[in-house]
């Protein structure tokens, strides 16, 4: 078992790669970021034949400047708290392959819209994404995985983008609220859950909702709840 307790960051690196490796399990709790990258070249790799936990005041996993970061779990838990951050030309990915495996956070690429840095999160077997704030993510790669934005008090809604690709099928939770007709108004609204979906393979997801506050019931036929936008067909809800 490898752990790692830190009083800034858990594993860092700005010249070279760090391999963390345990036959049983890695932990790692940081009061900063729990793995930093930063720099082309620079590489932090974290692999555990049991589980892996990393817990962080700031971020989970910070990958900059060409920094890369790869949490690889196979058929084994990843639990991760904090937030993931990947800017100016830094990748990272991870991977949350069992249903106790999950991603509890914020992800933000590029300060908000995918460019020159890279995220992807595989979800598989009910591996999930607790959302706890607006968030973007370049890719994300389903296999019955989920993304919960419902981590909030009504009234406080979340909206995620996947920038570059949505592939394979999962299950998006989310607080809905009847706004009207018009589509401008859930993209603005603070207590309506909202995704964007810029590209994928087509596959189907599907919704499960929780009512945000008690208006549903006025809703006529004909009548519209919109909760995403999907460009070119790249997904379709059920």
């Amino acid at each position: 078992n490898n752990i790692i307790t830190a009083g800034l960051d858990g594993a860092y690196t700005k010249a070279g790669n760090i391999t963390v490796k345990a036959g049983q399990s890695n932990t790692i709790t940081a009061k900063r970021d729990g793995l930093s990258a930063t720099g082309k070249e620079n590489a932090i790799t974290v692999t555990a034949g049991k589980f892996n936990k990393i817990t962080a005041n700031r971020n989970v996993m910070y990958a900059t400047d060409g920094g890369d970061i790869k949490v690889q779990s196979g058929e084994e838990r990843s639990m991760m708290e904090g937030n993931v951050v990947a800017e100016t030309g830094g990748t990272l990915s991870a991977d949350y392959n069992t249903g106790d495996s999950y991603l509890m956070g914020t992800v933000t690429t590029d300060q908000g819209r995918t460019k020159n840095s890279s995220t992807t999160l595989n979800f598989k077997n009910g591996g999930h994404w607790l959302v706890t704030g607006d968030s973007n993510v370049s890719n994300v790669d389903f296999s019955g995985g989920i993304i919960n934005m419902t981590q909030n008090s009504k009234g406080n809604a979340h909206k995620v983008s996947i920038d570059e690709a949505l592939n394979g099928s999962g299950t998006f939770v989310m607080d809905l609220k009847y706004l009207g007709n018009s589509v401008d108004a859930y993209k603005n609204a603070s207590d309506s859950d909202f995704v964007y979906i810029h590209g994928g393979d087509g596959s189907g997801q599907q919704l499960v909702f929780k009512p945000s506050g008690d208006n549903l019931g006025s809703m006529h036929t004909g009548d519209k709840l919109y909760f995403a936008e999907i460009n070119n067909g790249a997904a379709k809800f059920t």
